[in-house]
């Protein structure tokens, strides 16, 4: 039996990689200087999340150059490091679909919820040039303590995931447009007052169960005190 000299794997697996690498730029074209990408590992059920989105300053053969969106640094990878991970293209994906959670009073009637849903449609229709429709306003949970109902709003928006920074801005314009009228309606949940409470504790170790205990206690206070004014 042929012995394999020592290294020899080693050297077959930095080939592999390399090859990889190499296929990757050269056939599968994952992006383009320019592009805006998220990377992910293949097992992560992350998407296109804009704090971790990366801007393609340069590529080669052998490894490509990027630039962190949230603080600007430069970083440099093998393509073979990255030949395996899920890469997000937001220059190349298609329109972006945003979710606004909302939080309404737990005696929101329905047809308050359809008129404020109303409101929301004129509202898209008048800036049609940011937003192509509503895809949903549904019922997410319930509060298990019956204090207030979570909504998901979903829209579509007229651009790509290449343009977060405008897709974030009007997200942001929508929220405090929804806050607004939600306010104007009376529907929108306000968490009660939470006291700040503050004690010392003298020859004695503060531990985080005391902090959890007694937040819990604060939890039941703050709670019996809403529903018995409700």
């Amino acid at each position: 039996k042929r012995k394999i000299p020592k290294g020899t794997k080693k050297i077959r697996t930095l080939s592999k990689r390399g090859s990889e690498g190499v296929l990757l730029i050269a056939v599968r074209r994952p992006y383009d200087i320019g592009d805006r990408i998220v990377i992910n590992d293949p097992s992560s059920d992350k998407g296109f999340s804009p704090s971790t989105t990366w801007f393609v300053e340069d590529v080669n053969l052998s490894f490509t150059t990027l630039r962190f969106q949230a603080t600007n640094e430069i970083a440099t990878v093998s393509n073979s490091s990255i030949a395996q991970l899920r890469i997000h293209n937001g220059n190349r994906s298609s329109t972006a679909f945003v979710t606004i959670p909302l939080f309404f009073k737990v005696d929101t009637k329905p047809e308050q919820i359809r008129l404020f849903h109303s409101v929301i449609e004129k509202f898209v229709a008048d800036k049609a040039s940011h937003w192509k429709s509503i895809i949903h306003l549904r019922t997410e949970s319930t509060n298990n303590s019956l204090i207030y109902l979570e909504y998901s709003l979903r829209l579509e928006h007229q651009a790509s995931h290449q343009r977060q920074s405008s897709i974030l801005r009007e997200k942001g314009e929508l929220i405090r447009f929804c806050i607004k009228e939600m306010k104007k309606s009376g529907i929108n949940f306000r968490p009660p007052h939470k006291p700040f409470d503050l004690f010392i504790k003298e020859n004695c170790t503060y531990t985080e169960q005391d902090n959890q205990q007694q937040n819990e206690t604060m939890k039941s206070a703050l709670l019996a005190s809403n529903l018995k004014s409700e």
